[in-house]
């Protein structure tokens, strides 16, 4: 319930905002509004459990026809069914509540069980409170529960109408905060008189469903948090601020394959890209588009933990990355948890811009770049008579791997158009699904492409892959999304002191 707190999300998301909103600008009333499902209670929750000032809990049920009998619940007629939690009623060394005057209570609240009247005036008397509304279901009702300090802190009750109105009204013109959950269709008479009212959707952007949190009103305060994208997992929620200017995902060990290794399919160095997309298949390739906005720091914080597992697998690995990624970045990624004799048995890098000075023995990782196509019949397609797959170098370092032993090609698009482009190759739209499919052939064999969504190779890649993933930023974040198969949205994240991404469900 504490939001997740992590380097990317922290204690500046929505929920830490309206917090301090609540502690430092009160007394103020905020209106939470969505839909059924949208998470409002969650939100309630999450407030509950990082205000330090004094709050309570109220629960309305205004039924709509009469109790069933497996309902336990009282409900009289029209009647609305309160439960109030306050986790001071009752505690030890607590303050008696000060009566309330008579002449103070609107029409109607007098007819309120004594308890009720002590604990308005309760509340009258802590001008720092904060009173939670929200509707009252059997989840909500369980988290109030387990809050509560005993039974004592807990109260029940009944209210006619017009008690209940007047129970709104005393509720709304105490100088104490008030955060009330309610649907869209009660939201609306509310936001005139609301000081900050936040809005809770779910929107579809190019087959990706999102959750996103939208302030939509701030009254006498600073600016707030722009709209961001928020989650429910496990019931918690949990909201995502903008990664920071500049943020570079971290390279992490990858996370041990629990199958060990099996001979049908490639562990992702990832449980969690497991979880989502499953694990990658064996003469397959994987081909994930980038959406303007996106570096490719991302793809490559997928890509690392793949790569990583070879190796440490006795496997070999072929590394194509874009000209903005220097062969010694690519060296200093894997060599978090491989050792560097591995990296110069089981590596090797293709890159536009050659040896690096000062690689020292790690300099013979980087394949020179030669105009010298494959004439054996291995490395020729009928569908492109003439071309081989590029580089032959590259090809046959993969193919020499030890037996059962996998290998992995890792290639930016935008890095092999460069290569091709130092060596005169004729790589276009049409030659390189040929290229491709030249190293689908070798044993226990994965690609793993990535190249922006609008680059015609990009294009030209997708039908040969049998695994489509989209990769873009949508309010501030890197989001995922398995376009074949199809699946749901989740948020990139790197939580804590782990490094390891995190794939979160968004929708």
């Amino acid at each position: 319930m504490s939001n997740g707190a992590s380097r990317t999300s922290g204690q500046d998301d929505l929920t830490g905002f309206l917090v301090q909103l609540l502690e430092r600008s009160g007394p103020r009333l905020l209106l939470l509004h969505g839909p059924a499902g949208a998470g409002k209670s969650s939100l309630l929750h999450a407030l509950a459990s990082r205000l330090s000032t004094p709050w309570v809990y109220t629960l309305y049920l205004q039924p709509a026809v009469e109790a069933s009998e497996a309902d336990a619940r009282p409900k009289i007629g029209g009647a609305t069914t309160i439960l109030w939690m306050n986790p001071r009623r009752g505690a030890e060394g607590a303050a008696p509540a000060p009566p309330m005057a008579r002449g103070h209570l609107p029409n109607g609240v007098e007819d309120l069980p004594p308890e009720f009247i002590e604990e308005v005036g309760r509340l009258q008397a802590t001008p720092s409170a904060t009173t939670l509304v929200d509707s009252w279901d059997r989840d909500s009702e369980r988290f109030v529960r387990d809050l509560a300090p005993g039974p004592s802190a807990i109260l029940t009750a009944d209210i006619p109408a017009s008690g209940f109105a007047g129970l709104q009204s005393t509720l709304l013109s105490l100088r104490v905060n008030a955060v009330l959950a309610v649907v869209p269709e009660l939201a609306a008479p509310l936001q005139s008189l609301a000081d900050s009212v936040v809005e809770l959707r779910e929107e579809s952007k190019d087959g990706a469903r999102l959750r996103v949190a939208h302030i939509t009103k701030l009254r006498g305060a600073s600016q707030g948090p722009r709209d961001q994208l928020y989650t429910l997992v496990d019931g918690y929620f949990r909201c995502f601020p903008d990664l920071p200017k500049g943020f570079l995902p971290p390279p992490a060990t990858p996370d041990p394959d629990p199958a060990g290794d099996p001979v049908s399919s490639l562990w992702p160095g990832s449980a969690d890209f497991a979880r989502a997309f499953g694990r990658l298949r064996f003469g397959g390739f994987t081909g994930l588009s980038i959406s303007a906005g996106v570096t490719e720091a991302f793809a490559t914080a997928i890509a690392q933990p793949i790569a990583a597992h070879v190796i440490r697998s006795h496997g070999r690995v072929v590394w194509a990355p874009p000209p903005a990624l220097r062969p010694s970045r690519v060296l200093a990624l894997l060599k978090e948890g491989v050792p560097p004799d591995w990296l110069r048995e089981r590596l090797r890098i293709v890159s536009p811009l050659g040896v690096e000075p000062g690689l020292g023995d790690l300099g013979e990782v980087v394949l020179p770049l030669r105009r010298e196509l494959g004439t054996g019949g291995d490395l020729r397609t009928a569908t492109a008579p003439g071309v081989g797959p590029v580089f032959p170098d590259a090809y046959h370092f993969l193919q020499r791997a030890p037996d059962g032993a996998p290998a992995l090609y890792i290639l930016s698009v935008e890095g092999l158009k460069a290569s091709a482009a130092v060596v005169g190759l004729p790589l276009n739209p049409s030659t390189l699904p040929a290229v491709l499919a030249s190293y689908t052939k070798l044993p226990r064999f994965h690609g793993f492409g990535y190249g922006q969504i609008d680059d015609p190779l990009s294009t030209a890649l997708l039908p040969a892959v049998d695994s489509h993933l989209d990769l873009r930023m949508q309010y501030g974040r890197a989001v995922l999304t398995g376009q074949r198969p199809r699946t749901t949205t989740y948020v990139l994240d790197w939580p804590g002191s782990e490094r390891r991404y995190q794939l979160v469900p968004c929708s």
